[in-house]
């Protein structure tokens, strides 16, 4: 049996309009869709890459710390200086450079943070635009 009610399409059931209140063609609709569609899948990605290199910093800068708690005499040294009779080996490269760089984890926060608000108002628009 067919359904005789058909749900709306938006949740407020007015008929979407462009920024100047006209209602928009079915090609403007589609095109409004296509474009939250793609800044979404955008926007998720580079949140994606940014929680990436949050947790890469970290485990580097984490690592550091139980050296440095654990046995500071054998891991904790630069290329550059003497090792005293001691066998100590210089920390690897990508851990010195997320240690120099620290301050960039306060960027990667913020920017994972508004990635976070951007993704909350893409999906409002697509739910009233219809998508899922």
């Amino acid at each position: 049996m067919p359904h005789l009610y058909r749900k709306p399409e938006y949740s407020t059931g007015r008929r979407p309009t462009t920024r100047k209140g006209l209602a928009m063609s079915p090609d403007e609709k589609r095109t409004q869709k296509a474009d939250v569609l793609l800044e979404y899948q955008e926007v998720e990605d580079d949140l994606n890459a940014l929680l990436v290199r949050s947790a890469r910093q970290g485990e580097l800068i984490s690592q550091f710390g139980q050296m440095l708690l654990n046995s500071p005499a054998e891991h904790i040294m630069k290329a550059d200086q003497p090792q005293h009779g001691s066998r100590a080996v210089p920390i690897p490269n990508q851990m010195f450079i997320a240690l120099a760089e620290w301050e960039k984890a306060f960027e990667i926060a913020d920017g994972i943070r508004f990635k976070r608000l951007r993704l909350q108002e893409l999906k409002r628009q697509k739910e009233a635009l219809g998508l899922r």
